[in-house]
């Protein structure tokens, strides 16, 4: 089956509680952010510029390979960061990283003209995202 077709398929960042743990950074209970198996096997498997087997290998080891829709995922520590303090606002973590992974990308925006093209719910976190980074003019 290809990465579409697995379940919770493209949920790829997700907000919740450890329900268990293999690891000494992490323990029952804590609220983190995490990416799913699904997500990483699919990027490591690729073995990218960035891969360093005695890291990354251990990522392509059986585990179920669920995404982040599902009510239940597998992740590994790598991938996996503490939330101090978790609020019902958090919940767009996904959305929030694809974002500011593209301005990232774009470089500084000070004193700059930018245009966002559409205003749902990524198009609206840009916006205000490029306005605290001190954006001259947004164009939405």
């Amino acid at each position: 089956a290809s990465y579409w077709d697995r379940d919770g398929f493209c949920g790829h960042e997700a907000v919740g509680v450890v329900l268990d743990s293999r690891s000494d950074r992490f323990a029952i209970g804590d609220t983190v952010l995490s990416l799913p198996s699904s997500y990483f096997k699919s990027h490591v498997s690729k073995r990218a510029d960035w891969f360093d087997e005695k890291v990354h290998n251990v990522l392509l080891k059986t585990s179920p390979v669920r995404g982040a829709f599902c009510e239940i995922f597998t992740s590994h520590e790598l991938y996996t960061y503490k939330v101090k303090e978790c609020q019902p606002r958090m919940l767009l973590a996904q959305a929030v990283a694809t974002i500011l992974r593209a301005l990232r990308r774009l470089g500084s925006v000070v004193g700059k003209t930018v245009v966002v093209q559409g205003q749902g719910q990524n198009g609206l976190m840009a916006t205000r995202l490029l306005s605290q980074l001190c954006a001259r003019h947004i164009i939405a």
